[in-house]
C-alpha cells in the first residue's frame, strides 16, 4: 500500500495510514491486531494511542441498526424488547431441540445473548448440552431471584414460534426453517449493534463487533437445516 502514496506529502501520508487503520481492522484477534498495530506504528513513526482511535472508529463505519429481512408483517427488530424477543426464542428453540447447538455453535456464543440473564442461561444451556446431561428446568433454582426464576421458567415452558408469533405447528416445514434462520440472525445483529455502540467504552468491545460482523455475514450466506 506504502508505494501508492507519496508519505512525504502530508494529506497522502494521512491517507495512509488511514488504509493502514482500516487494514488492520481485518484482524478479528484482539492480541493479532494489537502485535501488528504496534509494529506497524513503531516502523512508520505513528502515535499507537492515535491509530488505535482511527482502527475503532472505521471499526464501527457503517454500523447501522440491523434491518433482518422478515416475512411480511413481521416486526424488525429495530427495538431493545424486538432484539430481547430473538434471544429468549433462540433458548427457547435450543433447549427444546438441543441437537441445533451443534449447527449453530459457529455462529453463536453466550457473548450474543445482550441480555444479562439470558445471557447466564444460555452459558449453562451450552455447556449442559456439551456435558450430555441438558435439563432446562433444573436450571430455573440456579437463580435466587423470583423475577428471574419466572423468567427462566418461561423460556423453558413456552410453544416453539417464529418471530412474528406463529406457532410452529402452523407452519409447513419450509417456514419453520426460515423462521429459525430469522431468529439466528436477529440475535446476532442485535449483537453487532450491541457492541459496535460501545467501542469507546469497552475494550473487549471491537474485538466482539469484528467477530460479529464476520459471522453475520456467514450466516447471510446459510441456511441452517433443521
Amino acid at each position: 500500500m506504502e508505494r501508492n502514496f507519496n508519505t512525504k506529502d502530508p494529506e497522502e501520508k494521512t491517507l495512509f495510514h488511514r488504509e493502514i487503520a482500516k487494514k488492520i481492522c481485518e484482524f478479528t484477534d484482539e492480541v493479532e491486531r494489537n502485535n501488528y498495530t504496534e509494529a506497524i506504528c513503531e516502523r512508520y513513526s505513528i502515535s499507537v494511542d492515535a491509530m488505535k482511535k482511527l482502527i475503532i472508529s472505521y471499526a464501527g463505519l457503517g454500523m447501522t441498526k440491523p434491518a433482518v429481512v422478515l416475512k411480511s408483517g413481521v416486526k424488525k427488530l429495530d427495538s431493545d424488547e424486538g432484539k430481547k424477543k430473538a434471544q429468549r426464542l433462540l433458548l427457547t428453540w435450543i433447549s427444546e431441540e438441543p441437537a441445533l447447538w451443534n449447527k449453530i455453535r459457529d455462529y453463536i456464543s453466550e457473548d450474543d445473548f445482550t441480555d444479562e440473564l439470558y445471557k447466564q442461561v444460555a452459558a449453562k444451556l451450552f455447556e449442559g448440552i456439551d456435558a450430555g446431561n441438558c435439563e432446562p428446568a433444573s436450571m430455573i433454582s440456579l437463580f435466587e431471584d423470583e423475577e428471574e426464576q419466572k423468567e427462566v421458567a418461561l423460556l423453558f415452558n413456552t410453544k416453539l414460534m417464529g418471530l412474528d408469533g406463529t406457532p410452529l405447528e402452523m407452519q409447513s416445514n419450509e417456514d419453520k426453517e426460515k423462521a429459525f434462520n430469522e431468529i439466528l440472525t436477529g440475535v446476532k445483529a442485535g449483537a453487532l449493534e450491541f457492541y459496535s455502540t460501545r467501542l469507546a467504552s469497552d475494550v473487549t468491545a471491537i474485538t466482539k463487533m469484528l467477530e460479529a460482523k464476520k459471522k453475520l455475514e456467514e450466516l447471510k450466506r446459510t441456511v441452517i437445516h433443521i
